[in-house]
């Protein structure tokens, strides 16, 4: 069983349980699933690999880059565990998953 760090559960416990705006962003049932939501100024994006196999994705978050916030992302990696991983938002923002992998990306405002 994995443990997960305690920066993986802060994130966890910011999660809204009222939404303002969802998005699909991509998917295919049992394949992936990859959605934005926003909750007041803040969005999330999370996705899960659906299939056994690694796979890297290619998202369109361009209409993200407007914010200019601040962006925080956590992947579930497999054996290694939890690790934040830096990305661009762009129309060709690239992710790596592991197989049944998952991620979650955080983009709050400039303070």
């Amino acid at each position: 069983m994995k443990t997960v760090p305690t920066f993986v559960k802060s994130v966890m416990q910011q999660l809204p349980t009222h939404w303002d705006e969802s998005r699909f962003i991509a998917g295919y049932p049992g394949k992936l699933a990859v959605f934005a939501r926003r909750a007041g100024d803040t969005w999330f994006v999370t996705g899960i690999n659906g299939e056994a196999e690694a796979k890297t994705i290619t998202l369109d978050l361009s209409f993200l880059q407007t914010m200019g916030g601040n962006i925080e992302m956590i992947v579930s990696d497999g054996e290694r565990g939890f690790q934040t991983h830096k990305v661009v938002l762009s129309a060709k923002t690239e992710i790596k998953l592991q197989g049944n992998d998952g991620f979650i990306i955080r983009i709050t405002p400039k303070s």
